[in-house]
């Protein structure tokens, strides 16, 4: 959990702080050989080096995302990417008629 925050006095609550702790989790637990696949539910670019220290570990990291506002670098780095528009069009078409 981050921290809340606004930015001023009628401004709205946001979150800060959260990506900082993703990847704190992320790292820490790759040193302490919690996992060997990371997956990834972010399309962020600023993650890219988080996905690449963690896969410089040894570790694979899975990523999932918006194929329509994720960067191509991003992308790239992950070692399997699946994308969520399409996992959600799929459970669609599996889905019964109601």
């Amino acid at each position: 959990m981050g921290r809340v925050k606004r930015s001023g006095h009628d401004e709205p609550l946001k979150q800060k702080g959260v990506g900082t702790l993703i990847a704190i989790d992320m790292l820490s637990k790759t040193y302490e050989n919690h996992y060997d696949v990371a997956v990834l539910i972010s399309g962020d670019h600023d993650f890219l080096d988080l996905v690449r220290a963690v896969k410089n570990t040894g570790k694979q990291v899975f990523g999932v995302f918006s194929e329509k506002t994720t960067s191509s670098d991003l992308k790239d780095s992950f070692d399997r990417e699946f994308d969520l528009e399409k996992i959600v069009t799929d459970i669609r078409k599996q889905a019964p008629n109601n």
